[in-house]
C-alpha cells in the first residue's frame, strides 16, 4: 500500500498532479514567467468550481418554478450557453488569477518590509486604489476604493460568492462585485457565470483620514480582503489526532491558502533589483532582500550604491557612473526607481528624482 502526505493533500492534490506549494506561489505571481508555462503547470487540474454546471442546475430550478414562459426560458438557456468557450473561460481564469496574486504578493510584501514604504499615489494607483470624497461631507475624511475589473469568466462567480460571504460578520466588508453592463437581473437566475460583459470586484473603507496614516490602513486591509475573499470556501479538516489543515477543492483557493501560509510562516518578498518574488524560509531577521544570496542582482545593488556614494561626493551622474566598474546608467536608473524609498531614506541629500530624469 503506497503511504502518501495526507496534510498535503488536503491543500490540493487531484487528478495526479501534486499539491500547489510556495515555488507554485512564486511562478504564478512572476511577471517573467509567460503565461504558456503557468497554463502548462496547471492543466488537466480544477482551478475552480463547475459554475457553469451550478447555473444550468439554477436555470432549471427556475423554468420549475413556472413563473416564466418558454421563450424566456429558452431565452435565458442559450445566453447561458453563448458565453466564453471553456478554453476562454480557463485563459481568462488564469489570467484573472495571476493578476490577483501579483497584487495580493506584492501588497504584503511591501506591508511586511521592515525598510518602510511611502503610501504616496502611485503606490495607490499601482493597486488600483481611488480616493473619493465621503459623503459625510467631512473636511479631511475620504473613502478608498480599490477596483478589479473581471473578465466574463468562472472566477467572476468565485469573488461574488467571496463579497457575498464577507458581508456578514465577522468580516462585515464593504465588497461587492458589479456588472459592467447594466444588470438585467440575468445574474439572479444564473449566477455570475452567465454574466457575458464581465463585471468588476470593488472593496472600500469609507470615512478613513486623507493621510499618510488613513493610506496605510486601507492598504493593510486591502491585504486582508484579498487574501480573505479567495478563503470563503476553504475547508478545516483534521489529521493526525486533530491537527487541522485547510482543505482546499480547486487550484484557486490552493494557491492562496499557500501564499497566506508563506505570509505567516516565512518573508515573502520580490528583488530589489529584478523583482522575482521569492519565499524565504528560516531565516532570523528576514535580511533576504534578493532573489538569490550574493547573485548578479546582490551586486548590482551594491554597485548601484557606489554610484549614488560618488554622486553625494560631488561627482556627476555620468563621472560616478563611469567610474564604477560592472554596470550601466540604465541600470542605475532601474534599481533607483524601484528602491526610492528606500535609498531616500540612506541618500537624504540626493535628489533621487534628478538621477531618474537623468
Amino acid at each position: 500500500m503506497t503511504q502518501t502526505n495526507e496534510t498535503q493533500q488536503a491543500f490540493y492534490d487531484t487528478h495526479g498532479h501534486g499539491p500547489v506549494t510556495a515555488d507554485d506561489v512564486c511562478l504564478v505571481v512572476d511577471r517573467e514567467v509567460a503565461d504558456d508555462a503557468i497554463a502548462e503547470r496547471f492543466a488537466g487540474v480544477d482551478l475552480l468550481p463547475d459554475y457553469v454546471a451550478e447555473a444550468g442546475r439554477r436555470l432549471y430550478l427556475w423554468r420549475g418554478s413556472e413563473r416564466v414562459s418558454e421563450g424566456e426560458f429558452m431565452a435565458a438557456a442559450r445566453r447561458l450557453t453563448s458565453g466564453p468557450s471553456r478554453d476562454e473561460d480557463r485563459a481568462r481564469t488564469l489570467a484573472t488569477m495571476r493578476s490577483l496574486a501579483r497584487d495580493g504578493f506584492e501588497l504584503n510584501a511591501m506591508l511586511k518590509d521592515e525598510d518602510g514604504f511611502d503610501a504616496d499615489a502611485s503606490v495607490m494607483e499601482h493597486f488600483h486604489v481611488e480616493v473619493r470624497p465621503a459623503a459625510t461631507g467631512i473636511e479631511g475624511v475620504v473613502d478608498y476604493v480599490a477596483t478589479y475589473q473581471i473578465p466574463a469568466c468562472a472566477y467572476l462567480q468565485y469573488l461574488w460568492d467571496g463579497c457575498e460571504a464577507m458581508s456578514g460578520p465577522p468580516f462585515n466588508a464593504d465588497a461587492y462585485v458589479l456588472p459592467t453592463d447594466r444588470e438585467d437581473g440575468y445574474d439572479l437566475i444564473c449566477g455570475w457565470s452567465g454574466c457575458q460583459a464581465g463585471g468588476r470586484m470593488e472593496y472600500a473603507v469609507r470615512n478613513a483620514t486623507d493621510d499618510e496614516e488613513g493610506r496605510r490602513h486601507f492598504l493593510r486591509m486591502l491585504a486582508k480582503f484579498l487574501l480573505d475573499v479567495h478563503l470563503h470556501d476553504v475547508r478545516i479538516v483534521t489529521y493526525g489526532g486533530g491537527t487541522m489543515v485547510p482543505a482546499a477543492t480547486h487550484a484557486v483557493a490552493a494557491l492562496w491558502v499557500r501564499l497566506t501560509e508563506s505570509l505567516g510562516t516565512a518573508h515573502v518578498g520580490t528583488c530589489r533589483v529584478c523583482g522575482k518574488p521569492f519565499v524565504a524560509t528560516n531565516e532570523r531577521r528576514w535580511k533576504t532582500r534578493y532573489c538569490q544570496a550574493n547573485g548578479a542582482c546582490a551586486k548590482a545593488y551594491a554597485r548601484t550604491k557606489v554610484v549614488l556614494g560618488g554622486i553625494a561626493d560631488g561627482k556627476s551622474f555620468d563621472e560616478a557612473v563611469a567610474e564604477t566598474r560592472n554596470i550601466g546608467a540604465s541600470r542605475v536608473i532601474e534599481i533607483v526607481r524601484r528602491n526610492r524609498h528606500i535609498l531616500r531614506e540612506e541618500y537624504p541629500q540626493l535628489d533621487l528624482d534628478q538621477i531618474l530624469r537623468e
